[in-house]
């Protein structure tokens, strides 16, 4: 019995031991400088600590070290160094080469650069007395007052938190907003671009940072519809290279909101002949491989494929001619690619180029690859350019029912409008061919083609419909009707548009024609039939 209690009392003493020594230790950190800036892969060693460390780009090491450690180990390239830690409070130790006394001084004309709470464990009166007046008068929403205070935190300890940045522009932003001196808000903006400078030399993240700048500029200086060319070409660009920069660095990372920029700023240059056609479209090909690369996790992306999309419509940049030059090289390249021909073949798909063998080659190659409802379309796309109706309604209405599980709003449009133009012009079924368009119209509200289809649709129609030469004249105010809405919104069919809208209008009754069937113009009139809508009476 004493020999079982003796050896329950030394596993005790042993377990009590242990949990001693467990307690004991700790986690020390540091920064480690050299000629006053922070010291990139030295060896970092602790007397009784099986830990080493080598230090991290910014300086930084971690140690988990006993009670019993009397020094810390620092190995330079070319000599050994000791700091005497014995009898010493905290678990901060900061070390500069030589065993020079700790200042942590560096550029920026002898900015202090410990973290936030590095400088409040080593009890830095001057950064705490500054760091409660600023967050006070924050809090309060005094940034008047709030400026004494941030500027200290901003140039003397540049590096104690990201959040001295983010709450000066938020600052600056408001100055921006009560100010309505423009030179005064130009100096405000000058001011937060050197805000994010700063924040990318302290704290890195460079693309990710560019791109908030990036928005900051934009927001604060681009107003579309109200520049002058000169104007675009200064605020653009330099936008525009503040995306690049960001995009570039970032990669698939980049946020949905900087993809939309680059590509707006991108339009703008190539609208003032800043940007060429090839080079547009490649941006776009970079972007859509983002928003690809992150649009089945997060919705905001959907929202930028959409204004991406049609900011490159927009541009005019987009042309059968345009789009060869860009991806035949990379269809010979790889042919397999299923992304890059799902891209080429969209783009095909949107401007209607079925005339290119590279699109015949893209077609058949992306359906025997990946039979998706975009290849689908794009067969049908091609049958309808062989003037084949029946194949190519039959590939048209596959894409459209594969897409029911895949839900692209692009291809629903295209698919659409192609099924229109195929009964318009090969079967000549005017009210499928309507039908069909409408439904493209509901796809994609801005499809100014799809308006057109419609209002020529009507305006062939027109004889079909009725008996006597006013009963097809009332048709034209239909086709008219429509043609305005291409106008109004697309501008890439507005001249076309306003064109057809002259034509049709001579067609019109004229007044005393408009009396003698007892209308007046402006008087909505229900057209039945095939038609089975409702537009205003009109005279030439």
């Amino acid at each position: 019995m004493k020999a079982i209690f003796r050896s329950t009392l030394m596993l005790m003493i042993a377990f009590s031991l242990s949990s001693v020594a467990a307690l004991a230790q700790k986690k020390i950190t540091g920064v480690v400088y050299k000629e006053g800036k922070p010291a990139a892969g030295v060896e970092v060693s602790a007397h009784k600590s099986k830990d080493t460390y080598f230090t991290s780009f910014d300086g930084k090491y971690e140690l988990t070290i006993s009670a019993k450690t009397k020094y810390i180990r620092f190995t330079f390239p070319d000599k050994e160094e000791r700091l005497d830690i014995q009898g010493k409070d905290g678990d901060v130790f900061n070390y500069n080469y030589g065993g020079k006394p700790f200042e942590a001084k560096a550029d920026n004309g002898g900015a202090d650069l410990r973290s936030h709470k590095e400088l409040i464990q080593g009890k830095e009166k001057d950064y705490i007395r500054n760091y409660s007046l600023f967050s006070q008068f924050y809090k309060q929403k005094d940034y008047k007052s709030a400026m004494t205070p941030w500027k200290v935190l901003f140039e003397k300890y540049p590096k104690s938190s990201p959040n001295v940045y983010i709450k000066g522009i938020n600052m600056y932003d408001t100055f921006i907003k009560q100010s309505s001196d423009q030179k005064e808000i130009e100096e405000y903006v000058e001011k937060e671009m050197k805000i994010y400078d700063q924040r990318i030399k302290y704290f890195n993240k460079k693309g990710y940072v560019e791109g908030r700048k990036a928005i900051s500029y934009i927001g604060h200086f681009f107003k579309p519809g109200e520049m002058t060319d000169d104007q675009v070409k200064v605020v653009c660009k330099r936008g525009y290279n503040m995306l690049d920069t960001s995009i570039k660095d970032e990669g698939n990372k980049s946020k949905g909101a900087v993809v939309m920029l680059y590509m707006q700023m991108s339009e703008q240059l190539y609208r003032v002949g800043e940007l060429s056609k090839e080079q547009i479209l490649t941006n776009y090909d970079k972007v859509s491989t983002i928003i690809d690369a992150n649009i089945a996790k997060d919705d905001s992306y959907k929202v930028a494929k959409t204004t991406v999309d049609k900011l490159v419509v927009k541009s005019g940049a987009l042309d059968c001619e345009s789009i060869v030059a860009i991806y035949e090289p990379k269809f010979k390249a790889n042919s397999d690619d299923i992304q890059m021909l799902k891209k080429m073949m969209a783009l095909f798909r949107r401007q209607n180029c079925t005339d290119s063998d590279l699109f015949n080659q893209g077609a058949e190659k992306l359906y025997s690859l990946e039979p998706s409802a975009g290849a689908a379309i794009s067969l049908g796309q091609r049958y309808a350019k062989n003037q084949d109706a029946d194949k190519a309604i039959e590939f048209l209405k596959k894409g459209l029912e594969m897409n029911k599980q895949e839900k692209d709003i692009e291809n629903d449009a295209i698919a659409n409008y192609m099924l229109g133009i195929v009964y318009f012009q090969l079967k000549k079924d005017y009210a499928s061919a309507v039908r069909y368009a409408k439904a493209s119209v509901k796809a994609d509200p801005e499809n100014g083609k799809a308006y057109m289809l419609i209002g020529n649709i009507y305006a062939v129609g027109a004889k079909s419909y009725g008996k006597s030469a006013f009963e097809h004249s009332m048709v034209y105010w239909l086709a008219y009707d429509y043609f305005a809405k291409a106008a109004k919104m697309d501008a890439s069919v507005a001249a076309t548009a306003h064109k057809k809208m002259a034509t049709y209008k001579k067609y019109f009754p004229d007044k005393n024609e408009l009396f003698f069937q007892g209308m007046k113009a402006g008087q909505p009139v229900k057209l039945g039939g095939w038609i089975n809508e409702t537009t205003k009476a009109r005279t030439k």
